[in-house]
């Protein structure tokens, strides 16, 4: 998330695949999202655009807050990687999607 907030232009790299859904923690379904509406419009999605649409959307507080983005994105150390997190990060839903359709088949059988 941190190094889509450097830069915006890795968003290419994993935005035909990667979804808001594809996130396990609900926060940063709402950052992804939050960062494909800002680049549509072709607004750069920084911390600080980030703290702005968020404060207009009142949802600040959902996100933790300023402090949680500036750290988001002083945390990241390269953007080289982009791609592999987005496809990390799509694997581990398809492994959520898969244990979640294997508890509904044990269901049935049972």
């Amino acid at each position: 998330m941190g190094a889509l907030m450097l830069d915006n232009s890795a968003l290419e790299r994993i935005s035909d695949f990667l979804r808001p859904c594809h996130f396990y923690v609900p926060m940063h379904q709402r950052l992804y999202e939050a960062i494909l509406k800002l680049a549509e419009r072709g607004q750069m999605a920084g911390p600080v655009t980030l703290k702005s649409y968020f404060e207009k959307e009142g949802d600040l507080t959902h996100v933790r807050g300023a402090a949680y983005l500036a750290d988001l994105a002083a945390s990241v150390i390269t953007i080289i990687n982009a791609e592999d997190y987005g496809r990390t990060i799509y694997d581990l839903y398809m492994h959520r999607e898969l244990i979640a359709l294997c508890q509904e088949v044990l269901r049935d059988a049972y």
